[in-house]
């Protein structure tokens, strides 16, 4: 009996996945993205002769993994990314024992064992026997990688892959993420807060429209984050707390029409800042941003003014403050709740910005509850 799942993406097989196959003699899993060969992993393959794990990203193999695979006339290891510390002595050991068995499967680690030959990790036994057996840690703890991502050296690659949500199982040892060119609508809280390592995100080019007080809590090393391309219409004062490491943030090319004062309060080590193709509506409210530009000079994406029409295409950081005013209550009104991220819309009808659309509801009243910013009906 022979099953070939060579050549798929693969990256973790649960306890047990071939456990009823007790006929089976020859299981070729090469080609994948398995990261870690667990005890449980080939439980109950007694009759297995040929087991092929060859070209994978396989750092780390538990003893117990090919217990009782006592037939086993070809194992094929080579071509994975080995780390040969103390907890793979065992298969130094094993393969010296079974010298035709893991033919060329070598250390890919970057210390002095290198691309050398694992049972090269036999010079080391009297320094590892050394060792309180209790300061080894035996098992793989290996990070599963979220479908349908790839990851590699640190990067979670998740981009272009029509994904409508943000992955829950991204490993806490990312360094970049990328979720770009997908169909992800909001950040939810505390999303990333596993991610203390993570320092560049990029969620560009999707449709978020939504960003909680928490969606970033927990990144105190993230430096870069791309909110580019996306449907932002209203950003918190809060949104960008604790990310006090943060150099660059772009918001370029969203639907935002004003920022409440103090949102880039948080961003110590901000250097770089973009924000054009937004239609800004330069009012008083807008004022703080002019200001905040014109001192920091870090905006680079040549941010203008889309309106009042008084306003229109003029850029920010030039201007005199005095310019941006509001010259009426309806102007002040369109902007003044800025920081208020959650509109009750009339029931039944949407709430896109500031304009309110009911059309078509057979309405025989106006709604009471229209918010008090609406500027189109």
């Amino acid at each position: 009996m022979l099953i070939r799942l060579n050549g798929n993406k693969l990256n973790h097989l649960a306890d047990g996945t071939f456990s009823s196959l007790k006929q089976l003699q020859r299981l070729d899993l090469s080609s994948n993205q398995l990261r870690a060969v667990k005890k449980g992993m080939l439980q109950g393959l007694q009759a297995i002769d040929n087991l092929q794990l060859d070209h994978n990203e396989i750092t780390c193999m538990e003893a117990e993994a090919i217990n009782g695979l006592n037939r086993l006339e070809i194992i094929r290891l080579h071509d994975n990314q080995f780390v040969c510390d103390c907890r793979l002595l065992w298969l130094a050991k094993y393969l010296k024992l079974h010298p035709f068995l893991g033919l060329n499967a070598r250390c890919q680690d970057a210390d002095t064992l290198s691309h050398k030959d694992i049972t090269s990790l036999m010079d080391d036994e009297k320094q590892c026997n050394s060792m309180d057996i209790d300061d080894i840690d035996y098992t793989c703890n290996v990070p599963v990688c979220p479908y349908p991502c790839t990851c590699f050296n640190g990067v979670v690659d998740c981009k272009d892959k029509d994904l409508v949500e943000i992955p829950r199982n991204i490993p806490d040892t990312t360094i970049e993420l990328r979720l770009e060119k997908n169909r992800i609508s909001e950040i939810s809280p505390k999303i990333f807060s596993h991610l203390k390592k993570l320092r560049r995100l990029d969620i560009s080019n999707n449709l978020i429209s939504t960003i909680y007080p928490d969606s970033f809590t927990g990144l105190k090393s993230l430096n870069s984050l791309l909110l580019n391309a996306n449907k932002l219409v209203c950003v918190r004062d809060d949104t960008f707390r604790g990310l006090e490491k943060l150099s660059l943030l772009s918001l370029y090319d969203n639907k935002l029409k004003t920022l409440v004062n103090n949102t880039f309060a948080p961003l110590k080590n901000i250097q770089t800042l973009h924000l054009a193709r937004n239609p800004f509506i330069c009012d008083c409210h807008l004022r703080w941003l002019n200001a905040y530009l014109r001192e920091k000079k870090i905006e680079t994406s040549g941010v203008r003014c889309a309106g009042p029409r008084r306003m229109a295409k003029r850029k920010f950081g030039v201007l005199n403050d005095r310019r941006f005013r509001c010259r009426s209550r309806i102007e002040f009104e369109q902007t003044a709740y800025s920081n208020q991220c959650e509109v009750q819309c009339p029931k039944g009808c949407t709430c896109d910005g500031t304009t309110v659309i009911c059309r078509g509801l057979q309405l025989q009243e106006i709604p009471n509850d229209i918010p008090a910013f609406t500027t189109a009906l």
